[in-house]
Order: structure tokens, then sequence, then C-alpha cells
């Protein structure tokens, strides 16, 4: 830390420390210690208010320049999964295997009511299916079956009336009595207790029919086989029995008529009494 001078002397320096200084700044005043200050208002120019934006592949930077992005287009966002088992992979990619311990979604049990609005449950996720309403009512859009085939023989309790859904003056009261506009049944009906009562439109039966209650109808009915009634038979006084067409010639019919009782033939379009008897 000497300084000489040739031909001259030497003069040490380390007591000097003339550049053990300090620079500070304030606002925009520059001072450095044992100096001066300098102001430096005239040098805010704000030149980091800029924008960046990109237009196609180029990125731009206001009163700057651009770069063009194009070579680090290398798509690698365009990938697709799959899962085969328990592996699941994606292209260009690793596979990764989900754990054995992994919930599948098949085996759960409800800790709560579960909310489903006004969404259905559905098979395909389409709005069809089974869906509840706020009061508890459940509707399907499609056909109900009651056991997995036509031979699971699976039953369906209701303790109401099963209505009919376009005019609910039909239904099927299992406690009480039924009322709908055509019964057809293919193998047969069993009637234990109460009787059948059909009390317009008459009754056509194709097979042969057996009671072992009561039997009364109404209208008009019509039996092409047998009929067994295993209990009394009671007609009206003021009906008939009638063996073939009541309006055709050449039928017949029993017919009571105040305390006599006919056997009546069809002639000529009028009944004429072939046998009477009286009390």
């Amino acid at each position: 830390t000497e300084l000489s001078i040739s031909g001259g002397n030497t003069i040490d320096l380390v007591s000097i420390n003339t550049d053990n200084q300090t620079v500070s700044i304030v606002n925009d005043e520059l001072s450095i210690s044992g100096g001066n200050s300098v102001d430096l208002t005239p040098y805010l120019d704000n030149t980091d208010a800029q924008t960046l934006n990109v237009v196609n592949d180029s990125l731009f930077i206001s009163n700057g320049n651009a770069i063009d992005l194009s070579s680090y287009l290398d798509n690698t966002d365009n990938q697709t999964l799959s899962i085969v088992g328990m592996d699941v992979s994606i292209t260009g990619g690793n596979t990764i295997t989900i754990p054995s311990s992994a919930d599948n979604l098949g085996n759960h049990t409800a800790t709560q009511n579960i909310a489903i609005g006004a969404n259905y449950i559905s098979n395909d996720g389409d709005n069809e299916g089974i869906r509840i309403t706020t009061t508890g009512n459940v509707t399907a859009t499609g056909h109900l079956f009651v056991g997995q085939n036509a031979a699971s023989n699976s039953d369906i309790y209701a303790s109401g009336r099963i209505y009919d859904w376009d005019n609910t003056s039909y239904f099927i009261d299992l406690e009480v009595e039924s009322r709908m506009t055509n019964l057809q049944v293919d193998a047969g009906v069993i009637v234990n207790t109460g009787g059948l009562t059909v009390s317009a439109g008459g009754m056509n039966v194709t097979g042969n029919t057996v009671f072992s209650n009561n039997l009364s109808v109404t209208g008009t009915s019509t039996l092409s086989d047998k009929l067994t009634v295993n209990a009394d038979v009671q007609v009206a006084a003021a009906n008939a029995m009638y063996f073939g067409d009541a309006s055709t010639d050449g039928s017949w019919r029993i017919v009571r008529d105040g305390n006599d009782f006919n056997f009546e033939r069809r002639e000529g379009g009028v009944w004429v009494v072939k046998v009477q008897m009286n009390p």
C-alpha cells in the first residue's frame, strides 16, 4: 500500500483508506458517505411497465422485440389414457398398477340417506330408469319386472290399491275389491271367499269354470265350456236361464212366472210356454 515515484520518494497509503465509503439511496436521491448526493429523478422512465402477449407461435413484449416459440411446440399433452385390468397407462409415458386394496366402487354400505334430486337411477346415465319424487313416489320410465327371469316366481307385495295410470277409477284393491275394464286369465281364476261379481259387460269363459262359492252376474255371460258349481245357483225372479241365443228362434229358456215355473221355446220371435209347473 505504498505509492512511489521513480527518482523520487515513497509514501504509505494505509492510513488514508479513501475507498472505505458507503452508497445509499433515499427516495430518488443517491448518496455516498463522506461525499455528495445526486438526484436520479430524470432517469425514472418506468421501462419495466411492459405487457407480454402471444400471437400464433410468437411471444411479444410491448416496446420490445418478439421471439418465435414454434420450436418448442412438442404437443406433449396429446396423450391417451388406457386401463387394462389394474394397469393404467399413458401413451408415450409410463404405466402404474392400481393397488389391490383400491376402491372398486362395487361394495358399499350407505351410512346416511342418499339424495338424487330430480336425477334418475339409470343403466346408461340417460334420463330414464327410476326416479324418486320429493314425496317419496317412485316412477319408472320402462317396464317393471320382479325377479331375474320368468322362472324366479318372485312376489309383489302391496298394502294399497294398484291404479290404472290413465284412469284412476280402475284399480286392483288387494283387501276389498278390484275394478277393471277387462280381465283376461289364461290359466284360471280361483275365488276362495266372497264370490265373483260381474256388474256390466258380462263374462266370457272359454275354459272349464268351477265355482265353490257364490257367483253373481248382472250382465250377459258366455261360457264356451263346462260350468261346475259346487254351491247354490241363484237366479233372480225376473230373470231366466237360457239354452242357446236368447234372440234366436229354437232356443229354450227356464223362467219363473209368478208362482209358476215355465219351460219356454222361442218361436216366431216370441217365447212359447211348452211345460208349466204349478205349486
